[in-house]
């Protein structure tokens, strides 16, 4: 684009008059090459935008894929969460939905379940449902297996945990705290600008008060608390505050939850379904997950309440089988969404 202009200043005469000084020639030269500069300037407008047009991006074209119906992915269904699926609850993240078609008739339930369960899987009954795993039932599956094994257990008034990082499948009485939705803890609500009055105790002896048994501690048992009469603290006169006031929205309660244990069903059962319906805040999931370590379970020969949060249900039905012939020790890790039952002390 510049070699019209180089040759255009070749071409002007090369002597110049004595008089004509630098700026001079300098005008000269942008008055004769006027012309030649517009149209250089066009040319390079016009190149440009050639360019802009030969790299302008093509549109992208979207498509929706839908999920085939044979197999879901892990991430997708939960069967807590499939409607349809009432008895079947599920700890971990779960995984491929197989499809089965199964017919049988007159075998035990044991054998029925193992052929709706994957292949290596574990079912497990609880200790009350021996006898009920030799009865006789009829099978007709054809669909994915949770689904086909909820059908099943709707019939014979069972309910069942999936275990899905142990692959097991723990097998229990229906009960109505299994369908319970789980209520979220509420935390103390903070209020701002509470005052307490402060009264100096009069002398008392000293009270001994026994400390309850926790079994989330690595101790057997909790030391007792002793609580010693203090001294009158001397206040000092009122001070005139410039600090503003901040206002705390106080937040309402939320009402503690009620953890209820049937009688006839056992505690490992009790503790499963409590398991199934809590949520875990705090930790790396959002289910709690259960590690039964022994192979002692007792009875619930009575219905049993207890009102509060999980942990504090958990806390109150172990201590009622501290004087058992076999005492049960239970340990909870809150980060890991985890907690471990066996009979000796969990570390």
């Amino acid at each position: 684009m510049l070699l019209p202009i180089i040759l255009g200043g070749c071409s002007l005469p090369h002597r110049q008059p004595d008089s004509s000084d630098a700026l001079q020639f300098v005008d000269a030269q942008i008055q004769t090459n006027t012309q030649i500069i517009i149209l250089a300037q066009d040319s390079l407008k016009q190149a440009s935008a050639m360019t802009q047009r030969a790299r302008s991006p093509t549109p992208k074209l979207s498509s929706s894929l839908k999920p085939s119906a044979a197999t879901f992915n892990s991430g997708q269904i939960n069967p807590s969460s499939i409607r349809g699926v009432k008895n079947v609850k599920s700890l971990g993240t779960p995984g491929t939905f197989t499809l089965i078609n199964r017919t049988a008739r007159n075998q035990p339930l044991d054998a029925a379940l193992h052929q709706i369960v994957p292949q290596g899987w574990t079912v497990e009954f609880s200790a009350d449902l021996k006898t009920v795993s030799q009865q006789r039932v009829n099978l007709e599956a054809n669909d994915q297996w949770p689904f086909a094994l909820d059908r099943l257990l709707i019939q014979h008034q069972l309910v069942a945990l999936i275990n899905w990082p142990t692959q097991r499948v723990s097998i229990a009485r229906w009960t109505t705290s299994f369908n319970s939705a789980p209520v979220a803890t509420a935390s103390p609500a903070k209020t701002g600008n509470v005052s307490a009055l402060i009264k100096p105790p009069t002398s008392s002896p000293s009270v001994i008060s026994p400390g309850p048994y926790n079994p989330f501690s690595a101790s057997r048992t909790v030391g007792p608390t002793v609580i010693k009469p203090g001294k009158a603290i001397p206040s000092s006169p009122p001070v005139a505050s410039t600090t503003p006031v901040i206002k705390v929205e106080v937040k309402p309660t939320v009402a503690p939850k009620d953890w209820r244990a049937e009688k006839g069903s056992t505690l490992k059962d009790t503790v499963f379904l409590w398991a199934a319906n809590a949520k875990c805040i705090k930790g790396e999931n959002d289910t709690w997950s259960v590690v039964w370590m022994t192979d002692v379970n007792y009875r619930i020969d009575a219905p049993l309440s207890f009102s509060g949060s999980f942990r504090e249900a958990l806390n109150g039905v172990f201590r009622l089988y501290t004087t058992a012939t076999v005492p049960l020790y239970a340990g909870i890790s809150t980060t890991q969404c985890l907690i471990k039952v066996d009979d000796k002390e969990v570390r």
